[in-house]
């Protein structure tokens, strides 16, 4: 590992140590995304997935930090986002050489949430591809994300494994082809078996306000939850519109489609079989 960035914080015992350690094959491919995307206009996308409590956010902030180290700017809070509303407005203010991250392990409970989430980034990427920008997704896995997204948008992705809080630190590397393999190969079982590029180790230095990042965390859960409710209470009222018109009208799936209006009688389907 190699000593990066001018971060100063204390042990402690009191000791002051500058910089924080990362791994040499890490830091030399953030060395040419960073060039890439400064010297061209081009998007950088790197995606950081692994179960809670992998230690995605640490990573994500070292390596957030040091990319702002290089562009001589400093890693704030305001450069990371609980939802997707956030993650637009701060992409759609952002200044070349930004890091924007969306940091969703909150906001992808549910199959309808990844998929508002998915057509929302397409849109948001397709937008802003030429701002010179890195942005970063935090997630559980990268499975979760659109096909669209994971095949042709992410430059890197970093996966922390984590069977244990013991062995936290570790993380495997993927980008090209191998990314491409990963998830043709992986999705239908959330399998990494697939071919790697490099693999790692990082430091638990967690280079934010750890405090306030968990404030802003829990502010995000509550108003998330104060949105899904509604929406779940008036999903299961479509719903039963939808098997009343079935069992009682005898309708058929694109009759009721068309009556309940956004919806494809394929789901109608789905809702009658008790699949959804």
């Amino acid at each position: 590992m190699v000593i990066v960035t001018d971060l100063i914080w204390k042990l402690k015992k009191g000791d002051v140590r500058k910089g924080f350690y990362m791994d040499p094959k890490l830091k030399k491919n953030l060395d040419f995304i960073f060039k890439k995307v400064m010297d061209e206009k081009y998007m950088a996308t790197i995606c950081i997935d692994g179960r809670p409590g992998s230690g995605k956010s640490t990573l994500y902030s070292q390596i957030a930090y040091y990319l702002n180290y290089l562009n001589n700017k400093k890693l704030t809070l305001d450069q990371l986002s609980f939802n997707i509303p956030q993650f637009k407005e701060m992409v759609q203010k952002a200044t070349p050489g930004n890091c924007c991250c969306l940091d969703e392990a909150i906001d992808a409970s549910s199959r309808t949430a990844m998929s508002q989430r998915n057509i929302l980034l397409v849109k948001l990427m397709a937008q802003v591809r030429s701002k010179r920008l890195f942005l970063f997704f935090n997630l559980p896995s990268i499975f979760d994300l659109d096909r669209n997204i994971a095949l042709h948008r992410i430059d890197l992705l970093i996966h922390c494994p984590s069977e244990s809080f013991e062995k936290r630190g570790r993380f495997v590397a993927y980008f090209g082809k191998n990314i491409k393999s990963l998830y043709l190969n992986g999705k239908k079982t959330y399998s990494y078996s697939s071919r790697f590029n490099f693999r790692g180790t990082f430091t638990q230095r967690f280079c934010l306000n750890e405090k306030e990042y968990e404030e802003r965390k829990q502010t995000a859960v509550n108003s998330i939850d104060n949105i899904t409710k509604p929406r779940e209470t008036q999903k299961i009222g479509r719903d039963n519109l939808i098997k009343h018109l079935r069992e009682s009208q005898k309708l058929t799936y694109k009759q009721i489609a068309e009556i309940v209006g956004n919806i494809s009688s394929e789901e109608v389907g789905c809702v009658c079989r008790g699949e959804r």
